[in-house]
């Protein structure tokens, strides 16, 4: 086995990971771009878009962020549910 191979796997495995995170980019400006709620929150200095959506949805009682950020495997210091 060739030193090369074990950083091809890694390589590969950014990859996989960069291109879940760009689908659930997209699946969250989807989201706020049709929330109105998310939008306003998102006026707020330091308030981005994983922040005004996750907020959005906690308010709104609807179960978004848990499992999207689940699947994504981030990590958070509040806790989502």
């Amino acid at each position: 086995m060739a030193p090369s191979h074990g950083i091809d796997c890694f390589l590969d495995a950014i990859a996989a990971i960069n291109s879940q995170l760009a689908v659930i980019e997209k699946r969250l400006k989807a989201r706020h771009k049709a929330g109105a709620q998310s939008r306003r929150v998102a006026t707020i200095p330091g308030i981005r878009l994983i922040g005004a959506t996750a907020f959005a949805a906690r308010v709104n009682g609807q179960r978004l962020s848990a499992p999207l950020f689940c699947r994504a495997g981030v990590r958070t210091k509040a806790r989502i549910t």
